[in-house]
């Protein structure tokens, strides 16, 4: 089951550290979420090359993107309201989807509107 929950806030870090004695760049962002039954109030996005999507780890769970995506994140969180953040996992606890998304529901999905 598709988990989706609501951004209520977020911080960015970007910092460099020196690994194996080379200096490299790690870019983070903290999405603060409403709870709901998974137990989940916080993802950790982490921003590195890899085929790796991520893992539950209540209370968080663990996105990973390619660094590419981190500016264009950067910019949907500064400009766009709500934000939802939507994820599953496998039997093993990992992630199989995340997104990042702008619309609790997929335009058409859910009850039909009555209100005509």
């Amino acid at each position: 089951m598709v988990v989706v929950q609501r951004i209520t806030n977020y911080s960015l870090y970007s910092s460099r550290v020196l690994i194996g004695g080379q200096g490299v760049v790690y870019r983070t962002t903290t999405l603060t979420v409403e709870p709901e039954m998974s137990g989940v109030t916080q993802i950790d996005v982490l921003y590195y090359p890899g085929n790796d999507i991520g893992r539950l780890a209540p209370p968080s769970v663990y996105v990973h993107f390619p660094e590419d995506l981190f500016p264009v994140h950067s910019a949907i969180f500064r400009t766009e309201q709500p934000l939802f953040v939507s994820w599953n996992v496998d039997p093993q606890g990992q992630l199989t989807i995340v997104q990042l998304r702008t619309v609790e529901e997929w335009p058409g999905e859910g009850p039909a509107d009555q209100s005509s």
